[in-house]
């Protein structure tokens, strides 16, 4: 009973008032009866969605398309009338065939207003040679199709568009409003801008911004607002001088229209050519910013968006700043609606690209501008990280957001679940992390550094790229390298490395290395050598290398007091070198600067390599007696003194190659002795390579700052540092040789790939040629262009002070022992 009563509607001029009698009338040879039932029909469709829909599910789009055809003009006139105001349906929910089934809306479009023949019928009626009641409702039935995604295509596809441009130009201002309102619609399709420019349409609906309609105009400015977003159409629009045609259209009398007109400018204001002709324009900026103070919330938020785009230019900057706008946005900052909240930052954000600009809202609004992190909205908090980026130039500033929690904030953006969120708080945190303050501050909370090491298994390669950034700059300072080397940020970067299909390899090989080069503990146990400028510095600890398998490199790096506790085991010792707990090792530092002033290189190598000799068990005159040194014994019985695994290396009485090659560079690096290296290979052999021909005795300096226990340096204010995107700025000269796009997709196999990145490790003393070495970055390419006869290898073991040259048979033979002599 309940059907039947909805579907009735008031009683015709013939006292019909049931929907499927008037469907059957509406077939009528008699054209009177016919167009009577059609009105009772529209008007039923008018009253509510659910009838238009009901109509659409008895398949009357079947009948509707036999009669607009009609040669009888009026019948032909009904008809179309009762098809756009059919069609005239959002979209519908759970769609079937059954008409008593009640459809909510909001989920998709009927399908038979997907048909091919509906949209080509309906098309066919938009010539200028039909009455001017039948191209208004059938450019409003398109308008109604064009809403459904699918159909925008469609409709280019049938000739659509340019049959709606034609009718821009028609007599019938009705005609232009739906013609213009069906174009908005369409526009929506990126692939239909460059159509309606292609059919001459953008000329057509400039000249509607001067039509006397309103409605014309606010549909015709929905459509430019679209057309402006195709790169090509704004070159078009440039060419009408459109911009300027707004700005006119920015008076009073035209207020309902002021949304749409701020839109468009600030579309179109996408490109800086079109920024310069606007600010060229006499008042503009000033009329922009006056809408700032808009009682109408879309026009603070529309003029926000154009400030923003217009912001692009540093002329635009200072002349907004001299106009008062700096205050004026930052004061809307806390304005209560999201929209506006959510454009002024952003406005702000380009406007700090200014120098002048940032230390104003440093005074005005930094704090204002930190605190938008904790709004409830990703889309503000998004738009804040990025203001803080550019704010973040400034070293004065950075110092005032770490001072003011705004670190704290960053790091707690990084865990909210939005890729786009945690990719701009990483940067701003790579921004912060320039200054030595910043870094030590970062350290005195271990998550902050953690969520970052997390963020490096993102599935967002920006999160990961600007992740491995932070980390990069953070690790500046030892401690955060530690934090970040025990929460896996190794492990992690070797995976990017190892992922050729992320294009991640060359960022996350540049962090690995910054990280290692401020962290030699690490860079030892992974790269098994440390080049001349890695200078060994007190805390330094050596406890083996990671091997040459990816499994071993996959475990957290241990720190020092970790390594402390560890229950005393058959595992190979942890060698300490730290000044401040070990007085031999200062000892034998003294030894070993006492009248090396007076003496050449080579026999300020000799006088040294025989302290080091000296102090752990002499000279070996035998080779094949190698094993009868002893210092196993030696070493498990201090283990037992100390009652851990970690020993001191001044406190050794006995050990052999890796012993006496770290004491040796520990004592060089201590004294200022340089250059020399450290490198390890297999069989425990280690040794040190010295040149000649460069060495001198220099004053002791940090060359790997992060060797340093504390550190605060920041730069001067108003000094802009050196951005490094890509995870330089270390010290070591080796730094980002076989870093090139090549390194990663190029690599072959992960592991092999690996293997030359983290094992320096050859069976030869001579240095590989370069090719060899693609993946290492650690690798001195200095090292190749030295004549090898200005470089040699340090006997440590046999004849103490010796320099063998490289790529001599007694090199090779002192690094290439076998095992059995052990």
């Amino acid at each position: 009973m309940s059907g039947t009563t909805e579907l009735q509607c008031d009683t015709s001029n013939f006292g019909v008032n049931d929907i499927r009698t008037l469907l059957l009338l509406v077939e009528s040879p008699e054209h009177s009866v016919a167009i009577t039932a059609l009105e009772s029909l529209t008007k039923y469709a008018d009253i509510a969605s659910k009838h238009r829909l009901q109509l659409l599910n008895f398949e009357i789009m079947n009948i509707l398309l036999r009669l607009i055809n009609s040669k009888e003009l009026n019948l032909k006139k009904a008809a179309v009338s009762c098809l756009a105001a059919t069609t005239e349906i959002s979209k519908v929910k759970n769609f079937n065939n059954d008409y008593l089934n009640r459809c909510t809306l909001l989920d998709d479009i009927h399908p038979d207003m997907r048909r091919k023949e509906v949209i080509e019928g309906i098309i066919a009626l938009l010539n200028t040679e039909e009455a001017a009641e039948v191209i208004d409702e059938a450019a409003f039935a398109l308008a109604n199709c064009a809403k459904d995604f699918g159909n925008k295509s469609q409709i280019r596809k049938s000739g659509g568009i340019k049959a709606l441009v034609t009718l821009l130009d028609f007599s019938d201002p009705d005609v232009k409003k739906n013609a213009a309102l069906a174009l908005a619609c369409i526009l929506e399709d990126f692939t239909n801008r460059s159509e309606i420019r292609y059919v001459g349409g953008l000329s057509s609906l400039y000249d509607l911004l001067s039509n006397e309609f309103k409605e014309i105009q606010s549909n015709a400015l929905l459509s430019i607002i679209r057309c402006a977003e195709d790169r090509c159409n704004r070159i078009e629009f440039r060419k009408f001088n459109a911009v300027k045609k707004l700005i006119d259209l920015l008076q009073p009398e035209n207020s309902e229209l002021h949304q749409n007109i701020l839109l468009a400018i600030a579309t179109l204001l996408e490109d800086s050519d079109i920024v310069l002709s606007f600010v060229q324009i006499a008042g503009s900026l000033n009329l922009l910013l006056k809408f700032l103070s808009s009682e109408d919330n879309k026009c603070k938020q529309y003029s926000s968006l154009a400030i923003g785009k217009a912001a692009k230019l540093q002329l635009t900057q200072i002349e907004i700043a001299k106009l008062g706008g700096i205050e004026t946005m930052v004061k809307l900052l806390s304005h209560d609606n999201l929209e506006v909240n959510r454009q002024c930052v952003l406005a702000l954000s380009s406007m700090c690209l200014n120098p002048k600009v940032r230390t104003r809202v440093k005074t005005l609004g930094l704090q204002t501008v930190t605190n938008l992190l904790n709004f409830d909205d990703i889309v503000v908090n998004i738009n804040a990280c990025e203001c803080l980026i550019n704010l973040a130039e400034d070293s004065e500033i950075r110092l005032e957001m770490a001072k003011n929690n705004g670190l704290n904030l960053l790091s707690l953006s990084v865990l909210k679940p939005d890729f786009k969120l945690q990719s701009s708080a990483c940067l701003a945190i790579a921004r912060c992390m320039n200054d030595g303050d910043c870094r030590i501050q970062m350290a005195k909370q271990t998550s902050k550094i953690e969520s970052l090491v997390e963020l490096l298994k993102s599935k967002d390669v920006n999160c990961c790229k600007n992740a491995a950034l932070a980390i990069s700059n953070a690790c500046e300072f030892a401690p955060n390298a530690l934090i970040a080397c025990q929460s896996g940020a190794i492990e992690s970067l070797i995976s990017l490395i190892s992922d050729t299909k992320r294009n991640s390899s060359r960022f996350a090989m540049d962090a690995l290395e910054n990280l290692l080069n401020h962290f030699l503990p690490a860079k030892y146990w992974l790269s098994n050598k440390l080049t001349k400028d890695n200078i060994i510095q007190d805390g330094f600890y050596d406890f083996g290398s990671a091997g040459k398998s990816l499994e071993s490199l996959m475990k957290p790096f241990p720190s020092l007091s970790q390594l402390k506790e560890q229950k005393i085991d058959k595992k190979r010792e942890t060698l300490l070198v730290d000044s401040n707990v070990d007085p031999k090792f200062v000892e034998l530092c003294d030894q070993s600067l006492a009248g090396l002033s007076q003496s050449k290189p080579s026999e300020q190598i000799k006088h040294v390599a025989k302290v080091v000799s000296q102090h752990l068990g002499g000279f070996m005159e035998d080779k094949s007696k190698l094993s009868l040194l002893g210092y196993k014994f030696h070493i498990t019985e201090a283990k037992m003194q100390q009652g851990e695994n970690v020993l001191q290396i001044g406190n050794l009485k006995f050990g052999t190659f890796y012993h006496r090659a770290l004491l040796f560079k520990a004592i060089c690096d201590k004294i200022g002795l340089s250059p020399c290296t450290l490198i390890r290979g297999e069989y425990n052999r280690c040794w040190n390579e010295v040149c000649l021909s460069k060495m001198a005795l220099l004053p002791s300096k940090p060359a790997t700052p992060a060797a340093t226990k504390v550190e605060k340096t920041s730069s001067k204010p108003g000094s802009r540092e050196k951005e490094v995107r890509g995870g330089s700025g270390n010290t070591d000269k080796s730094a980002g040789k076989g870093s090139s796009d090549d390194a990663g997709p190029n690599s072959g196999k992960a592991l092999n790939a690996f293997k030359k990145l983290a094992l320096s490790q050859s069976t030869a003393s001579t240095i590989p040629p370069p090719e060899t070495f693609q993946y290492n970055f650690f690798y001195d390419e200095q090292d190749t262009v030295e004549n090898n006869n200005n470089w040699g290898i340090v006997d440590l073991m046999f004849n103490p002070g010796e320099i063998l040259r490289l790529g001599s048979s007694e090199a090779r033979d002192y690094t290439r022992i076998s095992s059995d002599f052990e």
